[in-house]
């Protein structure tokens, strides 16, 4: 596992109970270009669609904007991932890239998406944190 650094964020999802149910971080993330690449996992099945991986993104997000100084999050998506892009959607990301056949699952290549969110487009969204 790559150490824990400004480039590489990592943070658990917990529910209010303390049960560890995934992850959730930033990686390659560079101040001169003030960019990185978000990563999500919600592993147990029986917390998706529950709202803990929207929760998680919006206050990621807040926290890479807010504290970091990012001014670009992206990450990647499968096309077939209705639920994780919906999710996306709500934090405000924008698909910007079709990654056509580029991954192989489960016996079949599958696109993937560039989803991307900027900081204006956040606070515009979300508005941004009190002081």
């Amino acid at each position: 596992m790559t150490p824990l650094s400004y480039g590489n964020v990592h943070f658990a999802i917990e529910t209010k109970d303390g049960v560890h149910i995934g992850s959730i971080g930033l990686h390659v993330a560079v101040p001169e270009d003030r960019k990185a690449r978000l990563g999500i996992t919600i592993g147990d099945k029986a917390y998706w669609s529950r709202g803990y991986g929207t929760d998680a993104m919006l206050t990621l997000l807040r926290f890479a904007f807010d504290e970091m100084n990012l001014h670009r999050i992206d990450l990647t998506v499968d096309e077939d991932n209705a639920r994780a892009r919906a999710c996306y959607r709500t934090c405000g990301m924008v698909e910007e890239v079709r990654l056509r056949q580029e991954r192989y699952a489960d016996g079949a290549y599958r696109d993937q998406l560039v989803m991307a969110i900027l900081r204006d487009e956040f606070y515009a969204l979300h508005g941004k944190a009190a002081t």
